[in-house]
């Protein structure tokens, strides 16, 4: 079991990579851990938790004060109980826990079908973007990773 709460990322995703290091940078108390969704850590975590195999998201994984036991969340409420852990307004993100978890859910699972950013690509499509002023990117049909025309 665990003693402090791990998120667990895709490790091959750029763009998840860049969202653990803006976490990283605004963890109020320095209190999460990380670990990548394919490494051994994760495949303990599945192991104990069998639900999230398969599950495409960030798991965050908490354990429960006083029992012994970890809970896992992932998707949207994955997101919200890493909102806890930030600094300055990023916490109060978690006012969006009023809207229904499967309108939360298809958010955020239509935001990772359009942002399957990975590595040093995505960052160099990023600047050349950013040159570009966003004209002239067109969407590749085979990866749905936009590309300059």
């Amino acid at each position: 079991m665990i003693d402090r709460p791990v998120l667990l990322y895709d490790g091959l995703c750029g763009f998840c990579d860049g969202t653990v290091q803006f976490i990283l940078k605004h963890d109020r108390h320095g209190t999460l851990r990380f670990a990548t969704l394919q490494g051994d850590f994760a495949r303990s975590v599945i192991a104990r938790h069998p639900e999230v195999a398969g599950v495409d998201s960030l798991v965050l994984v908490e354990p429960e004060v006083g029992s012994g036991r970890e809970r896992v969340y992932v998707r949207s409420d994955g997101a919200l109980r890493v909102a806890r852990y930030l600094g300055g307004a990023w916490h109060l993100a978690r006012v969006v826990a009023i809207v229904p978890r499967v309108l939360r859910d298809w958010a955020y699972d239509a935001f990772a079908r359009i942002h399957p950013w990975y590595g040093d690509e995505a960052v160099a499509l990023l600047e050349r973007a950013f040159e570009l002023g966003f004209k002239g990117l067109k969407l590749h049909p085979v990866s749905t990773i936009a590309h300059p025309a």
